[in-house]
């Protein structure tokens, strides 16, 4: 067969639903393509999606959303990686709080799942490498990982927000201390085609947690974090009629007080 995505959906004024389906059989994909799945990255590969949303009220929505993925070849692969999300947003015209509660298999983020003894040890937030084609041992006897996230917003002024995000990732059911934990509380500015953001990030964890941020207004929605530290930032982003102009700066507190700076420049014509 070849590759192809289909998606239904029924959608009334309260309540929408969708059923996917993604199937590429090539080995890769090319350069220039975008990737269709949600939950891998590689090709070869066939994927279920269903998503659900309820509006309870003017103010309450609850969702909840599945995704299952598999190799093409069974035999590389025969079980199916998945992942469930249940979120409820409590949404005002100022303010927005999202309490997502996550399950998934943690062969999703074997490369990133490594423990802490198996990696650096710089304490700061980085993307791990599998090397040697050895996966890392993990303490969990299953393959569930868990996960609570919190992620609240409150409009200051008419320009100004706050917003708090908190995650808590269970790992070991036995050991809460090794289990991570994720706060990061900023302060967002917008003027027109300006935005400025600035604030404070900690966290401890046991292995490497892999965090997917799409509320985060930054050019950095995914995130590794490793061991344990506390960052200072600060990120501003303009657009101008031909392009964008980002620029990101981290100073660490913790371990090493390394200070990262991060630009992006993008035209369009």
């Amino acid at each position: 067969l070849p590759a192809f995505k289909s998606l239904l959906e029924y959608r009334t004024r309260h309540f929408r639903q969708s059923i996917g389906i993604v199937y590429y059989p090539d080995a890769q994909f090319p350069a220039y393509a975008g990737r269709p799945f949600l939950l891998r990255n590689d090709a070869a590969r066939q994927e279920l999606q269903y998503d659900m949303e309820i509006k309870l009220t003017d103010r309450m929505d609850l969702s909840f959303r599945t995704a299952h993925n598999r190799a093409e070849r069974i035999a590389d692969h025969p079980r199916w990686l998945d992942r469930q999300v249940i979120t409820g947003d409590w949404k005002t015209r100022d303010s927005i709080i999202r309490l997502s509660f996550i399950r998934y298999d943690r062969h999703l983020v074997t490369v990133d799942d490594l423990p802490v003894e198996s990696a650096p040890t710089t304490g700061q937030a980085v993307v791990m490498q599998q090397t040697g084609g050895n996966r890392a041992s993990f303490r969990m006897p299953t393959n569930d990982r868990y996960r609570t996230r919190l992620f609240a917003r409150y409009r200051i002024t008419a320009r100004w927000q706050n917003q708090l995000t908190c995650v808590y990732d269970l790992e070991h059911g036995s050991n809460f201390r090794r289990n991570g934990v994720i706060i990061d509380n900023r302060f967002l500015y917008r003027h027109k085609t300006h935005r400025l953001s600035f604030g404070i990030k900690t966290w401890h964890t046991q292995n490497a947690i892999y965090d997917y941020s799409p509320d985060d207004d930054n050019s950095l929605p995914y995130s590794h974090y490793l061991n344990k530290n506390l960052n200072l930032y600060a990120a501003f982003s303009t657009t101008f009629r031909y392009g964008d102009l980002s620029l990101r700066a981290e100073q660490e507190l913790h371990r090493d007080r390394r200070t990262r700076i991060y630009t992006g420049f993008t035209l369009s014509f």
